[in-house]
Protein backbone atom coordinates (compact mmCIF):
# COMPACT_ATOMS: atom_id res chain seq x y z
CA UNK A 1 0.00 0.00 0.00
CA UNK A 2 0.84 3.34 -0.90
CA UNK A 3 1.39 6.25 1.78
CA UNK A 4 1.88 9.84 0.41
CA UNK A 5 2.77 12.09 3.26
CA UNK A 6 3.60 16.25 1.61
CA UNK A 7 5.24 19.02 3.86
CA UNK A 8 5.10 22.78 2.71
CA UNK A 9 9.18 22.47 2.92
CA UNK A 10 12.39 20.69 3.67
CA UNK A 11 12.34 21.28 7.81
CA UNK A 12 8.89 19.99 8.27
CA UNK A 13 9.94 17.20 6.04
CA UNK A 14 12.62 16.52 7.82
CA UNK A 15 10.59 16.67 10.83
CA UNK A 16 7.75 14.29 9.71
CA UNK A 17 10.34 11.38 8.32
CA UNK A 18 12.46 11.66 11.57
CA UNK A 19 8.93 11.19 13.71
CA UNK A 20 7.53 8.24 11.25
CA UNK A 21 11.66 6.98 11.81
CA UNK A 22 11.27 6.93 15.92
CA UNK A 23 7.71 5.63 15.80
CA UNK A 24 9.05 2.68 13.70
CA UNK A 25 12.24 2.22 15.82
CA UNK A 26 10.14 2.00 18.66
CA UNK A 27 7.57 -0.79 17.19
CA UNK A 28 10.01 -2.58 16.01
CA UNK A 29 12.46 -2.98 19.37
CA UNK A 30 9.26 -3.56 21.44
CA UNK A 31 7.66 -6.81 19.10
CA UNK A 32 11.58 -7.83 18.03
CA UNK A 33 13.99 -6.54 20.13
CA UNK A 34 15.71 -4.50 18.04
CA UNK A 35 15.64 -1.64 14.93
CA UNK A 36 16.96 -2.44 11.78
CA UNK A 37 17.55 0.52 9.52
CA UNK A 38 18.79 0.96 5.69
CA UNK A 39 20.35 4.44 4.94
CA UNK A 40 19.91 6.00 1.55
CA UNK A 41 23.19 8.31 0.35
CA UNK A 42 22.88 11.67 -1.74
CA UNK A 43 22.77 15.32 -1.03
CA UNK A 44 18.60 14.85 0.36
CA UNK A 45 18.82 13.10 3.26
CA UNK A 46 21.70 14.78 5.27
CA UNK A 47 19.51 17.02 6.46
CA UNK A 48 17.20 14.64 7.88
CA UNK A 49 20.13 12.36 9.37
CA UNK A 50 21.30 16.00 10.87
CA UNK A 51 17.74 16.95 13.05
CA UNK A 52 17.82 13.53 14.10
CA UNK A 53 21.17 14.06 15.59
CA UNK A 54 20.02 16.84 17.95
CA UNK A 55 19.20 16.15 21.31
CA UNK A 56 15.75 15.95 21.50
CA UNK A 57 15.42 13.58 17.89
CA UNK A 58 18.01 11.46 19.45
CA UNK A 59 16.95 10.68 22.57
CA UNK A 60 13.97 9.17 21.75
CA UNK A 61 15.58 6.21 19.74
CA UNK A 62 17.24 3.36 21.36
CA UNK A 63 20.74 3.34 19.89
CA UNK A 64 22.20 0.09 21.39
CA UNK A 65 19.27 -1.90 19.72
CA UNK A 66 19.57 0.40 16.96
CA UNK A 67 21.41 -1.52 13.74
CA UNK A 68 22.36 0.73 10.83
CA UNK A 69 23.11 -0.81 6.90
CA UNK A 70 23.04 1.25 3.70
CA UNK A 71 21.28 0.35 0.65
CA UNK A 72 23.98 0.93 -1.60
CA UNK A 73 27.45 2.92 -2.03
CA UNK A 74 29.59 3.93 -4.35
CA UNK A 75 32.90 2.38 -5.13
CA UNK A 76 35.49 5.05 -3.36
CA UNK A 77 37.30 4.64 -0.42
CA UNK A 78 35.76 4.80 3.08
CA UNK A 79 36.87 7.99 3.83
CA UNK A 80 35.89 9.66 0.65
CA UNK A 81 33.36 12.96 0.23
CA UNK A 82 31.21 10.97 -1.82
CA UNK A 83 30.84 7.92 0.15
CA UNK A 84 27.33 7.57 1.33
CA UNK A 85 28.60 5.76 4.77
CA UNK A 86 31.10 8.86 5.95
CA UNK A 87 28.17 10.96 5.44
CA UNK A 88 25.71 9.26 7.61
CA UNK A 89 28.58 9.05 9.91
CA UNK A 90 29.73 12.58 9.86
CA UNK A 91 26.09 13.89 9.93
CA UNK A 92 24.22 11.22 12.29
CA UNK A 93 26.04 8.49 13.69
CA UNK A 94 29.23 9.73 14.91
CA UNK A 95 26.51 11.86 17.23
CA UNK A 96 24.66 9.20 18.94
CA UNK A 97 25.08 6.27 21.00
CA UNK A 98 24.85 3.66 18.52
CA UNK A 99 27.43 0.90 19.11
CA UNK A 100 30.12 0.43 16.28
CA UNK A 101 29.73 -2.63 16.65
CA UNK A 102 25.51 -2.37 15.07
CA UNK A 103 26.60 -0.49 11.81
CA UNK A 104 27.24 -2.45 8.57
CA UNK A 105 29.25 -0.46 6.38
CA UNK A 106 29.78 -1.42 2.57
CA UNK A 107 33.62 -2.49 2.00
CA UNK A 108 33.88 0.04 -0.70
CA UNK A 109 38.08 -0.17 -0.64
CA UNK A 110 37.29 -3.83 -1.82
CA UNK A 111 36.70 -4.54 -5.68
CA UNK A 112 32.58 -3.94 -6.23
CA UNK A 113 32.05 -7.62 -6.68
CA UNK A 114 34.39 -8.31 -3.56
CA UNK A 115 32.15 -5.69 -1.13
CA UNK A 116 28.85 -6.64 -2.80
CA UNK A 117 29.37 -10.58 -1.74
CA UNK A 118 30.98 -9.28 1.71
CA UNK A 119 28.03 -7.08 2.54
CA UNK A 120 25.43 -10.43 1.50
CA UNK A 121 27.58 -12.38 3.64
CA UNK A 122 27.18 -9.75 6.77
CA UNK A 123 23.68 -9.41 6.14
CA UNK A 124 22.67 -12.96 5.88
CA UNK A 125 24.91 -13.54 9.37
CA UNK A 126 23.01 -10.91 11.26
CA UNK A 127 19.80 -12.39 10.55
CA UNK A 128 20.42 -16.04 10.66
CA UNK A 129 17.75 -18.51 10.40
CA UNK A 130 15.34 -15.70 9.71
CA UNK A 131 14.66 -13.95 5.76
CA UNK A 132 16.52 -10.53 5.71
CA UNK A 133 14.31 -7.70 6.25
CA UNK A 134 14.61 -4.13 7.40
CA UNK A 135 12.32 -2.64 9.37
CA UNK A 136 12.87 0.69 6.85
CA UNK A 137 14.79 0.94 3.72
CA UNK A 138 15.38 4.13 3.28
CA UNK A 139 15.40 5.50 -0.55
CA UNK A 140 15.97 8.59 -2.73
CA UNK A 141 14.51 9.05 -6.18
CA UNK A 142 17.26 10.10 -9.08
CA UNK A 143 16.07 12.72 -12.13
CA UNK A 144 16.38 9.24 -14.02
CA UNK A 145 14.12 7.19 -11.89
CA UNK A 146 16.75 5.54 -10.25
CA UNK A 147 17.00 4.56 -6.29
CA UNK A 148 19.65 3.17 -4.72
CA UNK A 149 21.68 1.75 -7.17
CA UNK A 150 19.09 0.57 -9.69
CA UNK A 151 20.17 2.64 -12.95
CA UNK A 152 17.90 2.40 -16.29
CA UNK A 153 19.50 -0.09 -18.63
CA UNK A 154 21.57 -2.00 -15.70
CA UNK A 155 21.97 -5.68 -15.05
CA UNK A 156 21.14 -5.57 -11.37
CA UNK A 157 17.50 -4.57 -12.54
CA UNK A 158 16.84 -8.87 -13.69
CA UNK A 159 18.84 -10.00 -10.03
CA UNK A 160 16.06 -12.45 -8.61
CA UNK A 161 18.27 -14.23 -6.08
CA UNK A 162 21.02 -11.84 -4.91
CA UNK A 163 20.19 -9.54 -1.78
CA UNK A 164 22.99 -7.37 -2.82
CA UNK A 165 24.97 -6.72 -6.41
CA UNK A 166 27.48 -4.94 -7.89
CA UNK A 167 26.67 -2.90 -10.95
CA UNK A 168 28.62 -1.35 -13.37
CA UNK A 169 26.76 2.26 -14.27
CA UNK A 170 27.57 3.24 -17.96
CA UNK A 171 26.18 6.53 -17.61
CA UNK A 172 28.39 7.83 -14.70
CA UNK A 173 31.25 5.15 -15.49
CA UNK A 174 31.37 3.93 -11.97
CA UNK A 175 31.09 0.98 -9.78
CA UNK A 176 28.28 0.87 -7.34
CA UNK A 177 27.32 -2.13 -4.56
CA UNK A 178 23.26 -1.58 -4.15
CA UNK A 179 20.70 -4.15 -2.45
CA UNK A 180 18.26 -5.64 -5.50
CA UNK A 181 15.19 -5.38 -6.21
CA UNK A 182 14.04 -8.57 -3.77
CA UNK A 183 16.02 -6.87 -1.13
CA UNK A 184 14.33 -3.88 -1.05
CA UNK A 185 11.03 -5.08 -1.27
CA UNK A 186 11.68 -7.71 1.77
CA UNK A 187 11.38 -4.23 4.13
CA UNK A 188 8.93 -3.98 6.24
CA UNK A 189 8.66 -0.88 5.18
CA UNK A 190 10.00 1.44 2.60
CA UNK A 191 10.55 5.08 2.40
CA UNK A 192 11.25 7.48 -0.10
CA UNK A 193 12.34 10.86 0.81
CA UNK A 194 13.02 13.61 -1.77
CA UNK A 195 12.99 16.94 -2.24
CA UNK A 196 12.87 20.62 -4.21
CA UNK A 197 11.32 20.85 -7.68
CA UNK A 198 13.77 19.49 -9.42
CA UNK A 199 12.42 16.16 -8.27
CA UNK A 200 8.38 17.05 -9.55
CA UNK A 201 8.49 16.31 -13.35
CA UNK A 202 10.18 12.06 -12.54
CA UNK A 203 7.99 11.94 -9.11
CA UNK A 204 5.00 12.49 -11.08
CA UNK A 205 6.32 10.31 -13.95
CA UNK A 206 7.36 6.98 -11.56
CA UNK A 207 3.93 7.89 -9.78
CA UNK A 208 1.09 8.28 -12.34
CA UNK A 209 2.80 7.29 -15.84
CA UNK A 210 2.95 4.54 -17.95
CA UNK A 211 4.62 1.82 -15.73
CA UNK A 212 8.00 1.83 -17.35
CA UNK A 213 10.26 -0.23 -14.61
CA UNK A 214 13.22 -0.71 -16.99
CA UNK A 215 13.26 3.14 -17.56
CA UNK A 216 11.94 4.22 -14.74
CA UNK A 217 13.60 1.48 -11.57
CA UNK A 218 11.99 3.01 -8.89
CA UNK A 219 9.11 1.99 -10.67
CA UNK A 220 9.53 -1.76 -9.46
CA UNK A 221 9.23 -1.02 -5.71
CA UNK A 222 5.61 -1.72 -5.16
CA UNK A 223 3.65 -3.64 -4.33
CA UNK A 224 -0.22 -4.11 -3.09
CA UNK A 225 1.15 -5.62 0.21
CA UNK A 226 4.17 -3.38 0.61
CA UNK A 227 4.60 -0.64 2.35
CA UNK A 228 5.43 2.35 0.99
CA UNK A 229 5.60 5.69 2.07
CA UNK A 230 6.44 8.47 0.11
CA UNK A 231 7.76 11.41 1.97
CA UNK A 232 8.32 14.71 0.11
CA UNK A 233 8.03 18.94 0.50
CA UNK A 234 5.31 21.01 -1.62
CA UNK A 235 7.80 21.48 -4.48
CA UNK A 236 8.64 17.97 -5.57
CA UNK A 237 4.87 16.91 -5.23
CA UNK A 238 4.03 19.93 -7.67
CA UNK A 239 3.06 17.82 -10.42
CA UNK A 240 0.73 15.03 -8.36
CA UNK A 241 -2.83 14.82 -8.26
CA UNK A 242 -4.42 16.60 -5.65
CA UNK A 243 -6.29 13.40 -4.46
CA UNK A 244 -2.31 12.23 -3.95
CA UNK A 245 -1.65 15.29 -1.96
CA UNK A 246 -2.45 13.99 1.78
CA UNK A 247 -0.95 12.42 4.86
CA UNK A 248 -0.95 9.22 5.76
CA UNK A 249 1.35 8.02 7.89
Amino acid sequence: MKHFIQEEDMDQLCAAAAKFIIKTAAKSIKKNGRFTFALSGGSTPKALFALMALPHFAIQIDWKKTFVFWSDERKVPLDDEDNNAKMAIDALLSKVSVPKTNIFRIASNLSAEKAAKKYEENIRNFFGANKPSMDICLLGLGDDGHTASLFPGTTILQEKKALVSNVHVPKLDAERISFTIPMILSSRNIVFFLSGKGKAKIFNTVITGAFEPEQYPAQFIQGKSKSIFYFYDKPAGKYLKKSLQIKSA
